[in-house]
C-alpha cells in the first residue's frame, strides 16, 4: 500500500510545479512610427530581442508582478513597472 501511495505521489507531484505562463508581444515603433529592430526587451530571468519589423514575444510565468524593461542603442531605456499577465 505504501509503495502505491508513494508512486503516486511521484506521478502527480511534477503536475503541481507545472506553472501557467503568458505571452507578451508586441511592436516597437520609433518617434516616426516605423518598426524598430534590435530592442531588448527583459522581464529579470527572460528576454528576447525584436526582429527586423519590430516584433517581439516574450513568454513569461502568469500571474506574477514583473517589471519590463525595453533598451536599444542611442534610446533611453523605458520601464513599464508592475505589470501583472494573466491567463
Amino acid at each position: 500500500m505504501n509503495h502505491r501511495f508513494f508512486f503516486w505521489l511521484l506521478l502527480l507531484c511534477p503536475l503541481a510545479l507545472i506553472a501557467q505562463t503568458a505571452n507578451i508581444t508586441g511592436i516597437v515603433l520609433d518617434e516616426e512610427k516605423k518598426p524598430l529592430p534590435d530592442v531588448n526587451i527583459r522581464v529579470e530571468d527572460r528576454g528576447t530581442t525584436t526582429d527586423a519589423n519590430g516584433f517581439y514575444l516574450l513568454e513569461i510565468i502568469a500571474d506574477t508582478e514583473r517589471n519590463l524593461v525595453f533598451s536599444h542603442l542611442g534610446h533611453r531605456d523605458i520601464i513599464l513597472e508592475n505589470l501583472i499577465l494573466t491567463t
